[in-house]
């Protein structure tokens, strides 16, 4: 059964406003004149090596309506002001986007409000009985700026690196794939609009 992109993202934010209560998270832009004029979409991705599998996670009892495969869904940890991101927070749906491992995010955010990429979510079980999740750490976070001068910004590609058990090895944080990202965004909401490149810095030193 296929919906709409909007229906979509809308039963993604009530699953995760059923964990967290009334707050929705951030969704991802649905269309361009969704746009407004103090706002900026962010572009990128995260992505795990080796990718996340579906056996690695466990949905039991789960009705997907999407056409979408939940064992990908992910939640980009993005936030106005830096802070030691911690179990607790993992699922703080005012600093979270949904989003698809391995695949491209397209975010809005206000052009003039900081941004920080402290790490990403996901979940590892979810059964009627129980949820379990893990949370991801970049260490010392990522802080995001631009140039002011487009209305869309591409941050990059963030790979975590990481052994069978979700320990991570290492992370990668590469913008060589800013022409696939332009041409992909452009493709996705018929458009043309000039993509800028960010500006990305150690949130803490």
């Amino acid at each position: 059964m296929r919906v709409s992109s909007l229906i979509r993202t809308a039963i993604l934010g009530i699953a995760v406003s059923f964990l967290g209560g009334c707050m929705m998270p951030h969704m991802q832009l649905q269309k361009m004149s969704d746009l407004k004029p103090d706002e900026i979409i962010y572009i990128g991705s995260i992505t795990f090596e080796p990718h996340i599998s579906k056996d690695e996670v466990i949905y039991k009892n789960v009705i997907n309506l999407s056409d979408q495969e939940l064992y990908k869904n992910i939640y980009i940890k993005a936030s106005d002001a830096y802070y030691e991101l911690e179990g607790k927070h993992g699922f703080d749906l005012k600093s979270s986007v949904p989003g698809q491992e391995g695949e491209n995010y397209y975010f809005t955010w206000k052009k003039d409000k900081p941004l920080y990429l402290l790490g990403v979510s996901f979940f590892t079980r979810w059964t009627s009985r129980n949820r379990e999740s893990m949370t991801l750490v970049i260490k010392n976070g990522i802080q995001v700026k631009h140039d002011n001068q487009h209305r869309a910004v591409y941050i990059g590609d963030i790979t975590f690196k990481r052994d069978e058990f979700f320990n991570i090895e290492d992370i990668d944080i590469s913008q060589s794939g800013y022409k696939r990202a332009v041409r992909d965004f452009h493709d996705k909401y018929g458009t043309q609009i000039e993509v800028g490149v960010a500006k990305l810095f150690a949130a803490r030193e």
